[in-house]
């Protein structure tokens, strides 16, 4: 699931785990496919692929 609190994004996990944060000025799309576009302040844009840390997670 992704969440917004105070400027900054988070992707959690259904156990409250906390997966991936992003920092203010980035911009994280919504989850699709377990993967998310995420658009950091200087412009760039990179993805972020939750079933590689799902492994690892539980």
């Amino acid at each position: 699931m992704l969440v917004g609190l105070g400027g900054y994004s988070h992707l959690i996990l259904r156990n409250g785990l906390t997966v991936a944060s992003f920092g203010r000025g980035c911009r994280v799309k919504p989850l699709r496919d377990g993967r998310t576009t995420v658009r950091e302040s200087d412009g760039t844009c990179r993805t972020f692929d939750l079933s590689a840390h799902l492994g690892q997670q539980g």
